[in-house]
């Protein structure tokens, strides 16, 4: 479920988040870009995930970023996420994209 209004969205992703639902993945966060300025995704129900999320993210982020939105993660985030972020390489900058807790800059 999805929880919006026209400043903020919260965006759960839930269940397989991987190459093989990815362009529903991609449509959701589409969907939610175009209908707030900050939008916070909720991984918490996440039961399986892939490098194709953190690219869908990483992609969702640059068309908030250049449409002056802000898209950030609600912690905690699953341990497979967690994984998938660690194996390619996306934790050097823990807290800033990543979590809501952060700022969204590069």
């Amino acid at each position: 479920m999805s929880a919006y209004d026209q400043t903020h969205c919260t965006l759960e992703l839930r269940g397989e988040l991987t190459i093989g639902t990815a362009a529903g993945t991609q449509q959701k966060l589409r969907d939610a870009c175009a209908a707030a300025q900050t939008i916070l995704v909720d991984l918490s129900a996440a039961e399986e995930t892939d490098l194709t999320l953190v690219q869908l993210l990483l992609a969702a982020r640059q068309t908030a970023l250049a449409e002056n939105k802000m898209l950030r993660l609600i912690q905690p985030l699953p341990q497979a996420f967690a994984c998938d972020l660690e194996r390619g390489g996306f934790l050097d900058t823990p807290g800033r994209f990543w979590t809501d807790s952060g700022a969204n800059t590069p």
